[in-house]
């Protein structure tokens, strides 16, 4: 009996790092997106959308429509982080702009989600969220009926340890702390990878080496995209964050998760966008979140370096001249 690959809508904010999921789980068997929305955070929710449709040309990536999302947080000023990654995530990849052989879809984002969500009967589907989980809390405050057509919510973000805005907060829950309260009680099985297990994903030189061996554009781009941190802030490490949620749907063992009760601030005024994860398992609350502790980063890259390599090949073959015969 064939195994059905795990159905995933994936929402970003498609910078390098949600680059590299999408090309990880688009070649992998086990995983079939049904499309991508965008959201605002790193840079605005139209540009992620643009940035997608370069990744999915890039990549050979098809079949995909790609949506723009939710411009602001629920319930706090719109916040673009324009002044940490420039007026783009990814253009100094220097990628090549898009055809125009696919568009970004005109139709409301969460309506969208919703419709595609609800017209799987046979199997549930995994939301997956790299970004301000804003369209995904929306999604479930309009439509609560589709919490039935979802199997689990996998996300990037919040921190038992420091966060990276400030001591307190991690990125994608400070953007919108609301939203991210609205997922961890939704009541759904909720997977949350935090900074704490994501920066044990760094980009070794060995990684660079093998890309670097190629020989291809496409090689390179990826060098690019991997090695911003590195080359822009003159960091000693990139760190590969969101392929984990792509990497844990494949084969859920590679990381170690923990249930337990976490809880998001959404009021403090030194701990705002705070995730209070419950390690010791005081709190007397339903446990509602798998929190991941740890990640097997060699396995990770075995994944990773495959998928590349099918893109890699699909690349040639789309981009590098026929030798004649």
């Amino acid at each position: 009996m064939v195994e059905k690959p795990t159905l995933v809508w994936l929402d970003c904010d498609m910078e390098y790092d949600d680059a590299m999921e999408l090309i990880l789980g688009y070649y992998n068997p086990k995983i079939k997106f049904l499309g991508i929305s965008t959201v605002h955070g790193v840079v605005s929710a139209e540009k992620s959308a643009v940035y997608a449709l370069q990744v999915m040309e890039l990549a050979g990536i098809e079949g995909l429509e790609v949506v723009k999302g939710a411009t602001e947080s629920i319930c706090r000023p719109p916040r673009v982080w324009e002044d940490f990654h420039g007026t783009s995530a990814i253009d100094w990849a220097g990628l090549p702009p898009p055809t125009g052989k696919k568009t970004i879809l005109k139709e409301n984002a969460i309506l969208y989600m919703f419709n595609t969500i609800m017209a799987q009967k046979d199997q549930k589907v995994a939301l997956v969220g790299t970004a301000q989980y804003t369209n995904i809390a929306l999604l479930l405050k309009c439509f609560p009926e589709v919490k039935s057509h979802i199997d689990q919510i996998v996300v990037i973000g919040g921190a038992y340890g420091l966060g990276n805005v400030n001591a307190a907060s991690e990125f994608n829950v400070d953007g919108d702390p609301e939203a991210a309260k609205i997922l961890m009680e939704s009541g759904l099985k909720m997977v949350m990878i935090p900074l704490d297990v994501t920066t044990k994903i760094a980009v070794t030189d060995d990684i660079l080496k093998e890309l670097k061996s190629w020989g291809t554009g496409f090689g390179e781009y990826c060098i690019k995209l991997l090695t911003f941190f590195k080359t822009v802030y003159a960091r000693e490490v990139t760190n590969v964050h969101d392929p984990l949620t792509i990497a844990y749907l494949i084969s859920p063992d590679i990381l170690k998760t923990e249930l337990m009760y976490v809880e998001v601030e959404c009021g403090s005024k030194c701990c705002d966008g705070r995730t209070n994860c419950d390690l010791k398992h005081r709190s007397k609350k339903p446990k509602n979140v798998h929190l991941a502790l740890d990640v097997d980063a060699s396995r990770f890259w075995k994944m990773m370096l495959d998928s590349l390599a099918i893109a890699n090949k699909k690349w040639k073959v789309l981009n590098e001249p026929k030798k004649s015969s």
